[in-house]
């Protein structure tokens, strides 16, 4: 696998350009690239994603998408008014622009390619409304969790005086994770977010995250039940 065709390489037109969010690859015949939780191209820790979702890979003088997991259905998008649906165990030949989208629990995602000459893919524009606030502010699933059960009071009482902030040792329960985990998570969620909201003054930065999650819509009452089922347990049973 090259980073770029080199010019006037006789396989220039059988190349794949590939991209996810700020991550670009080129691919040439007989290379592959796999992508989910624990493949080649890891594109979140969210629990609800098989390690392996799909693959990347030429086939005969084509490129293809295969689904490789479990229960994840893939879409493939092009200049079609609808999407190619591709079952766990299918797999179908790419246009020379396009993007595969799919859904792991309430969050999309979607990787855009372009094949030979055809112009370098844009970042793929998740489907999901929960998937477009992860993608735009590069959390992981973990971090939009925390981040969620943090946010839980004031989004099942948007209209509160006062904004609750729950403890630490709550968010950890809510997450099913030890609470020194949970801390890890905060602090890599806050550098995440410190253009959108700054860690000082430090007094009240939970108090301002969570109206700025509420109010930007970042985070949605709707995803709530996502925290009645543990980090640790959804791990086990993907």
């Amino acid at each position: 696998m090259d980073d770029a065709a080199s010019p006037g390489s006789d396989t220039h037109d059988q190349t794949l350009t590939v991209r996810f969010r700020e991550t670009s690859q080129t691919l040439g015949p007989g290379d592959e690239l796999g992508f989910g939780r624990a493949a080649q191209l890891v594109i979140d820790d969210n629990p609800y994603l098989h390690r392996l979702v799909g693959r990347f890979h030429w086939v005969d003088d084509g490129w293809r998408v295969s689904n490789e997991g479990r229960h994840i259905v893939i879409d493939l998008s092009d200049a079609e008014p609808q999407p190619h649906s591709v079952e766990p165990g299918g797999e179908v030949a790419l246009p020379e622009v396009g993007q595969v989208e799919f859904v792991a629990g309430s969050v999309g995602y979607a990787i855009s390619f372009s094949t030979g000459t055809a112009p370098a893919p844009p970042p793929g524009v998740p489907v999901s409304g929960v998937g477009k606030a992860v993608a735009r502010y590069g959390l992981s699933h973990t971090e939009y969790l925390a981040l969620l059960a943090l946010s839980e009071p004031r989004l099942r009482n948007p209209h509160g005086e006062r904004v609750l902030v729950p403890a630490d040792t709550h968010g950890a329960s809510r997450l099913g994770l030890p609470s020194a985990h949970f801390g890890e998570v905060m602090r890599s969620l806050t550098g995440r977010l410190a253009n959108a909201v700054p860690a000082e003054p430090a007094d009240d930065y939970r108090e301002r995250l969570v109206v700025w999650a509420v109010d930007q819509a970042v985070v949605s009452a709707d995803d709530l039940g996502l925290l009645d089922r543990p980090v640790t347990q959804m791990s086990r049973r993907v």
